[in-house]
């Protein structure tokens, strides 16, 4: 009978972890050599740009000494009516190949659930298969609100887009996402290694630089945002001074991506702001992860609370999620 281990990594470790969800996940990158998940530099950045990462946050399962299986779990501080509550992310969930199909994940997922719950954590959530995840107790959440704005006013005159330049740019966008987040459910509480290493990083898997935008009047900040390269050209982010500044950058983004911007979120400030704008708000409702209450007291529900209790109440206060701060 094999020997299973499980414990959180060391300090040094790093590069096995890493080895290991190489071999995990490079056959998803079906032979093509440009893909990401191809190149082996490209493991553990997340880890590397999270200024909150600690090596306990990566979770290790040895088999007669080898390691088979990893969970790393990022503890992010969300916004929530008006505070924060802390979240526990799960990503870089590998097994190798030569290990798959013998439960290891599901041992990992509750030594993973006691960490977040002795760390603090009110909920968690993740991106995966419901076959997986589903007996460890995630449920997708169903319901999460996207938005469409199109036939807005024409642009004001004197109002124009520009890439941001970090140097120039980032005291105001920092100060922009904080005070329009401010009151809305959901947004990460971002520290100064978020936004350098990882949203406005030329290095990040889903932020990024060179997809940032100032929106100015004249020379005066009205917004950012951030637009994907998606064929839709998505705004995965948008954040104004206030709404009437909103509402002379929304008909800037919506020249520059053809008409009709597709959000990756939906909020109360949004709607306000198309609206002040002249233009029309759809909207729709998507998947978003899978989720699991950690300790619902801190969310103002029953300390076990229900899925359903976790999403009704996710869908009251119109939970935002960015898309630079996927995981």
């Amino acid at each position: 009978m094999s020997e299973i281990l499980l414990r959180p990594m060391k300090a040094g470790e790093e590069e096995k972890r890493n080895d290991l969800a190489y071999a995990s996940y490079v056959e998803y990158a079906a032979g093509d050599p440009n893909h990401r998940l191809a190149q082996r530099k490209n493991y553990g950045l997340l880890c590397r740009s999270d200024p909150r990462m600690r090596p306990e946050c990566n979770r290790l399962l040895f088999v007669d000494g080898e390691l088979a299986s990893s969970i790393t779990v990022y503890l992010w501080p969300i916004r929530f009516r008006g505070g924060e509550i802390l979240a526990g992310l799960i990503g870089m969930v590998c097994t190798h190949p030569n290990h798959r199909r013998r439960g290891y994940i599901r041992m990992l997922m509750e030594d993973v659930k006691n960490f977040m719950r002795d760390s603090g954590a009110a909920v968690s959530w993740l991106y995966g298969k419901e076959s997986v995840y589903g007996p460890c107790g995630y449920a997708t959440f169903t319901d999460y609100s996207i938005a469409d704005a199109r036939d807005f006013l024409q642009p004001a005159a004197g109002v124009t887009m520009r890439p941001v330049e970090l140097g120039r740019d980032y005291e105001t966008v920092k100060n922009i996402y904080e005070s329009w987040n401010a009151k809305t459910c959901g947004p990460v509480l971002r520290l100064d290694g978020d936004w350098k290493n990882r949203v406005l990083s030329e290095k990040s898997n889903y932020g990024g630089l060179d997809r940032y935008r100032i929106i100015e009047d004249n020379g005066r900040t009205l917004a950012y945002c951030d637009i994907m390269a998606d064929e839709l050209r998505t705004v995965g982010e948008f954040g104004a001074v206030d709404e009437q500044a909103a509402a002379r950058a929304l008909p800037v983004i919506a020249r520059e991506v053809g008409g009709t911007i597709q959000f990756a979120f939906d909020s109360e400030k949004l709607e306000k702001s198309v609206a002040l704008a002249g233009g029309k708000l759809g909207r729709k409702q998507s998947p978003n992860g899978m989720w699991l209450v950690l300790d619902g007291k801190k969310l103002g529900l029953d300390p076990k609370a229900t899925h359903e209790q976790l999403t009704g109440l996710l869908k009251t206060e119109r939970f935002v999620y960015y898309y630079a701060d996927h995981f």
